[in-house]
């Protein structure tokens, strides 16, 4: 699963959290996107495209099908904050780029919610999955 930000500068947050059972959309977030994601050993990971990374979540209902709902909130406002920094990001080197961004870390944020929905069938094949579209 890959979740794209709606800018690339500023740091985005992301939250991930593991249920019981089905989670409702939570307070405050937007666009709720919800779909299956098999997991064949029951281990989450979570990362980002230049290798900060959290592993090894263990998920309590081991290898299956989990229900994934992902919901947002800042995006637009992420986006507007940078229009806003262009012009300063332009007179400024690029080296101080980190202390103009700050106060917009976390603008962006995703909140991603998993749950246990099913064993896996008796004939998975976790080769097939890789060319699944």
């Amino acid at each position: 699963m890959y979740v794209t930000a709606a800018q690339d500068l500023l740091k985005v947050r992301a939250r991930l959290e593991v249920w019981d059972g089905p989670a409702g959309p939570a307070d405050g977030f937007d666009d709720v996107l919800a779909f299956r994601l098999t997991c064949p050993s029951g281990i989450l990971q979570m990362g980002d495209g230049s290798g900060t990374a959290v592993g090894g979540i263990d998920l309590p209902g081991g290898p299956g099908m989990y229900t994934t709902q992902v919901q947002n909130r800042g995006r637009a406002d992420a986006r507007a904050a940078l229009r806003r920094l262009d012009e300063r990001m332009m007179s400024s080197p690029s080296a101080a780029w980190p202390e103009l961004f700050a106060p917009y870390e976390g603008t962006e944020e995703y909140l991603i919610r998993v749950w246990f929905s099913e064993p896996l069938p008796d004939d998975y094949d976790d080769e097939a999955d890789l060319y699944e579209v």
